[in-house]
């Protein structure tokens, strides 16, 4: 009896110990959204096609001037972790590779005959998501630079260290060497969400609908030069700065000839312009009527006939 009491005991310990170490690994996430220099670097091999042209002088003075500030920790997404410099005028952005490399696990099993096909497709679908996040930023770099208010981007590792300083989400200074890990300077705006969301509880419905009038023209231009974002998060990925919209987030940026003609774009338009009803209708009821009647409108002149939602 005394024996299975002790080893009710040493049970109930483990139990206790093993819950203590949940509670405190979620509570450290929740607390630092796991950032750490672990999570934004990941060797890989170099990739000509995604540098950029040399920078000029007056460029790479900029990007001094830029990165000589401090910057913040704003929050992450799904793809990056985000800081806003002091001056809230930019935006530095780490890439996630806990979420764009295969499970340390991988690295530590034996390729047994059941698990070998699936761990070789796993480290295929994460190389081939990293690949194309990538190239989505590599291609609004290259041909919609202004549209997604992007000012520098550093996809493969450099030779030269380039040290800024950041603020993690529990206020701790860190120094990141730059040349060891990809990164984003991106200028800084207000999601599509929030924009709407003060004009229409300001009561100033036509800078609702202008605002979203421009979002709409935004993406008919990009479908003009042949791309296209499959990610259709249009309340968070897109927004403005200082009154001209942008796509806050191009990682599913792609490039596609068709899009350039009106047949093909339409379909995707329409579930940009839904996606805007939808939040409406749940977010602002009163309103919807209004913004919906507009889009319907904008539609109708951007196709050329009469279009209902």
């Amino acid at each position: 009896m005394f024996y299975k009491f002790k080893q009710y005991k040493r049970s109930l310990k483990f139990l206790l110990i093993g819950l203590l170490i949940i509670v405190g690994v979620r509570v450290y996430y929740r607390a630092t959204d796991d950032f750490r220099l672990g999570n934004i670097q990941n060797p890989m091999p170099y990739h000509p096609e995604w540098e950029i042209p040399q920078l000029t002088s007056e460029e790479q003075k900029k990007l001094q001037n830029i990165l000589s500030q401090k910057f913040s920790y704003i929050g992450k997404g799904s793809q990056t972790y985000a800081f806003a410099s002091e001056d809230q005028q930019y935006v530095l952005k780490f890439f996630k590779f806990k979420h764009l490399r295969p499970s340390l696990l991988f690295g530590i099993l034996p390729k047994l005959p059941l698990l070998g096909p699936y761990q070789e497709r796993e480290i295929l679908r994460k190389q081939r998501k990293l690949n194309s996040i990538f190239t989505g930023y590599k291609l609004a770099f290259d041909v919609d630079k202004e549209e997604s208010g992007l000012i520098f981007i550093q996809l493969n590792p450099s030779q030269n260290p380039l040290y800024v300083t950041v603020v993690d989400k529990i206020g701790v200074n860190r120094t990141i060497d730059l040349g060891s890990v990809p990164y984003v300077i991106q200028e800084k705006g207000e999601t599509l969400r929030s924009v709407l969301n003060r004009l229409i509880q300001n009561g100033d419905m036509e800078a609702a609908k202008q605002r979203i009038g421009q979002l709409l023209d935004l993406y008919v231009l990009e479908y003009h030069k042949g791309i296209y974002d499959r990610d259709h998060g249009v309340m968070c990925n897109t927004g403005f700065i200082e009154g001209r919209p942008f796509h806050l987030d191009v990682g599913k940026m792609v490039a596609e000839e068709r899009m350039k003609q009106p047949e093909y774009f339409q379909p995707d338009l329409i579930l940009v312009a839904n996606k805007i009803e939808q939040w409406t209708k749940t977010n602002h009821p009163n309103e919807a009527p209004e913004i919906k009647q507009y889009l319907e409108s904008r539609l109708s002149t951007i196709f050329g006939t009469m279009f209902q939602l």
